[in-house]
């Protein structure tokens, strides 16, 4: 009886022990031999077949022999054609790691880009790539090997000029030139949106929102009274210089020079004399008119100080006896000599009718 017994529980134990022991890939049948299933995948515990593992509750695994259960996926989860499964990596179109789930993602309609974390493992669905970014043929955002990504993504300009765009202001992509809201700037072949023109000999046309680059025949910057529109031009405006970087700008002391490449505390040291108007520096002989000295400053007049007459060398100079005549060319040892009166102050001949107020004759002298 008790032999009996235990033949049976043997027979019991050798059964179980071969149910657990299938190969993956294989379920046991009614008759506990391990055999595949004809269609489908076993089960995670090998006792039935499943048409799919979801049906279940259960995953492929990742061999996509067999049925496991979702937590006894160390890996990755993806799902395809209604059949999810373990897997090591997500590769299929337009898929993307979702690492805190371990989950594989599909993305679609309108968030169809997957845009990576710096990592490059974590990703999330987009509906367009971060700024400087491209979408290849599997819509994954990438860094473009060599130039930038288009307006649109979908492509890569070696310059952005090629593709009829400008570089975007932080130079990592390609923009419409209507999309530049500030300054556009054109260097060695490339335009690009800036916001404020830096470089050397450029200058901005308020007009047009651009950055000029002033050529070898107009190389000087000049600005207008706001300081914001400027112009290229063959010579600084009277009374400015220009510095090292070709901008014309007003002298913080002194006067520019004559040639306006520099600033002089007064023209006499750099053998100039000032011109007509006070603004600048010239040499004497561009001065076509008369010349005067005051505080050890000459300058280039249109007429003398009252009480002095030119001389023949054309300075202004004081009458050595006598006073200047009405037109300054010669001195008069009286006025009435030249037909004129004594000016107000005493110091020069005029004509009577050139006199507003009182006339007086006096010792011979008409003032």
């Amino acid at each position: 009886m008790r032999q009996g017994w235990l033949n049976t529980q043997l027979k019991w134990n050798c059964l179980h022990l071969q149910r657990k022991l299938c190969s993956e890939g294989l379920y046991y049948d009614s008759t506990s031999n391990c055999v595949q299933c004809q269609k489908g995948f076993p089960s995670y515990d090998q006792s039935t077949c499943l048409d799919t593992c979801d049906q279940g509750g259960q995953i492929l695994n990742l061999n996509g022999t067999a049925c496991i259960y979702k937590e006894n996926c160390t890996q990755l989860i993806s799902q395809n054609n209604n059949t999810t499964q373990c897997i090591s990596n997500c590769n299929s179109n337009r898929q993307f790691v979702d690492l805190n789930n371990q989950t594989c993602y599909t993305c679609s309609g309108d968030t169809s880009f997957i845009n990576y974390d710096d990592s490059k493992k974590n990703g999330t669905c987009v509906s367009k790539c971060n700024e400087g970014l491209y979408y290849n043929s599997t819509s994954y955002c990438l860094q473009c090997q060599k130039g930038f990504p288009s307006y649109d993504q979908s492509t890569c300009f070696e310059t952005c000029d090629k593709g009829g765009q400008i570089l975007n202001l932080n130079g990592t992509a390609c923009i419409y030139k209507e999309n530049c809201t500030q300054l556009i700037s054109q260097n060695n072949n490339t335009t690009q949106c800036i916001s404020n023109c830096n470089s050397n000999r450029q200058f901005v046309d308020l007009n047009n929102q651009t950055c000029y680059t002033c050529s070898a025949d107009t190389p000087f910057i000049n600005y207008d009274d706001s300081k914001k529109n400027g112009t290229c031009v063959s010579k600084c405006n009277e009374g400015l210089y220009y510095n090292s970087t070709n901008y014309c700008l007003q002298c913080q002391k002194g006067f520019p020079s004559y040639d306006q490449s520099s600033c002089l505390d007064t023209c006499d040291k750099g053998g100039q004399i000032l011109n007509l108007n006070g603004t600048a520096c010239i040499y004497k002989e561009n001065c076509t008119q008369l010349f005067a000295q005051t505080n050890a400053t000459t300058q280039c007049v249109d007429r003398c100080s009252e009480g002095l007459y030119y001389d023949s060398t054309s300075n202004c100079v004081q009458c050595q006896k006598g006073f200047p005549s009405y037109d300054q060319s010669t001195c008069l040892d009286t006025c009435d000599q030249g037909g004129q009166i004594l000016n107000l102050n005493g110091t020069a001949c005029i004509y009577k009718e050139n006199c507003t107020q009182l006339i007086s004759q006096n010792n011979n002298t008409t003032q």
